[in-house]
């Protein structure tokens, strides 16, 4: 099934509306104008100082625990090859991409980063995360239109994201609480 809903999505590249530039933007580039954006969103917010500090202490925090702590840990016990070693039929993106580990899809990296930022923004404005979470799952897409991760690799990036996310602020906010105190 993992396999079926892979060529489905990839097999998308076949329309006009994604060519190989717009694959390309979705799952390599949208990550750095989603973090650039994640943090001007959070200095030039109306919140006091202390309060910005606060979120970007838990975005930072979020971002690490995904893909410094969390993905490496995954990535050590748990190789999957990517789509494109497995498919040869897939014509895949590597001479744009800076992949140097082939053997290491699940989960994707750029998915639980981009889902770390979406749901950090989305606990502190939901109103805007939104809009943040509806560009994670772009990068979650543009990663299985390019033909370098499975669904699979994709909904458990999600799964790291968010979880990242959260405990990110769980923990910032236990830390600010006894500080303050």
């Amino acid at each position: 099934m993992n396999s079926q809903f892979f060529t489905f999505i990839y097999n998308l590249n076949n329309l006009r509306i994604f060519s190989d530039w717009l694959s390309l933007f979705l799952g390599e580039y949208l990550i750095y104008f989603l973090g650039i954006t994640a943090i001007l969103f959070i200095v030039l917010g109306k919140n006091t100082k202390k309060d910005k500090e606060k979120w970007l202490l838990i975005l930072f925090l979020a971002c690490c625990l995904s893909n410094l702590v969390v993905n490496p840990l995954i990535h050590f016990f748990y190789k999957t090859p990517r789509p494109f070693i497995v498919l040869t039929e897939i014509i895949n993106y590597k001479d744009y991409l800076k992949i140097t580990e082939y053997n290491t899809s699940f989960p994707s990296g750029h998915t639980s980063l981009a889902f770390a930022m979406a749901v950090v923004l989305f606990l502190k404005n939901r109103r805007s995360g939104i809009l943040f979470l509806i560009l994670a799952i772009l990068v979650g897409m543009g990663r299985i239109l390019m033909g370098v991760h499975w669904p699979l690799d994709i909904i458990s990036g999600v799964g790291v994201g968010i979880l990242c996310a959260l405990i990110a602020r769980k923990g910032i906010e236990k830390i600010l609480t006894k500080t303050t105190l």
